[in-house]
């Protein structure tokens, strides 16, 4: 599941909160993704903590429904739920105007919004995404994209070896065969001798792919995630300023 689908499937299962709450909701729980994408964080595992779109909707509205009441029975006017669903005030008498429900807070297991003392919450980076885009293509160009260059390097030379590894066990083994030669014509000494380098070269060719191999798997992962979190910052949307009531 994307983002998208995951944000359009709970828009879908709030839809009878009133409009300006909906657009709350999903203010929120934007700002909360573009957060976590910012700290590098996978599209897939900031899903996986949000969880079930229905059930994070459920709990929504479960929210909303216990507030909506609590206020009702106070006698505070509130707006009417949208498709004639809810529950009206009970004063028909009572004015047009509305007061507007206060902010609700919503609650995400293993998730949390980051908030100041006096509740403020902003986002670190206030740059929109054009800026972002521009910046990074700035500093490519002013440093020769010595950047992606190092990573192109790394990878050539992590490449070069490993080559050079197989080729080293490749060369043993034919050097393996040459000794055995030597040694079924009666050269015994060199024969040995020839045939020990060749089995040592075969075993250092061999330990040498092995960790080059590792070591090319473990510089991709490390490839992968600078790479998807400059993505994620470079496309993110810069969070509006919210606060708490």
């Amino acid at each position: 599941m994307t983002k998208y689908e995951w944000e359009t499937e709970l828009k879908r299962n709030i839809h009878r909160l009133p409009d300006d709450e909906i657009k709350r909701v999903m203010e929120y729980y934007g700002e909360l993704f573009d957060d976590k994408a910012e700290r590098g964080e996978s599209e897939r595992e900031i899903i996986f903590e949000f969880g079930n779109p229905v059930d994070v909707a459920d709990k929504i509205l479960s929210e909303y429904d216990g507030e909506l009441k609590n206020e009702i029975e106070r006698g505070v006017p509130v707006p009417p739920i949208s498709k004639g669903e809810g529950v009206a005030p009970s004063n028909a008498d009572a004015p047009r105007e509305t007061v507007a429900p206060k902010r609700r807070s919503i609650t995400v297991e293993n998730t949390s919004a980051r908030s100041d003392g006096a509740g403020a919450r902003k986002s670190s980076s206030g740059m929109s995404r054009g800026m972002r885009v521009l910046l990074f293509v700035l500093i490519n160009v002013l440093t020769c994209f010595a950047f992606f260059i190092c990573f192109a390097a790394i990878w050539i030379v992590l490449g070069s070896l490993t080559v050079a590894g197989g080729a080293m066990s490749l060369g043993g083994v034919a050097a393996t065969v040459v000794s055995c030669g030597a040694l079924f014509c009666g050269h015994i000494g060199a024969g040995l001798a020839q045939l020990g380098m060749s089995v040592a070269l075969i075993g250092i060719g061999i330990l040498m792919t092995i960790v080059l191999i590792k070591s090319i798997i473990l510089f991709g992962r490390i490839t992968k995630r600078t790479f998807v979190s400059i993505k994620n910052w470079l496309m993110s949307n810069a969070p509006k300023e919210t606060e708490n009531a």
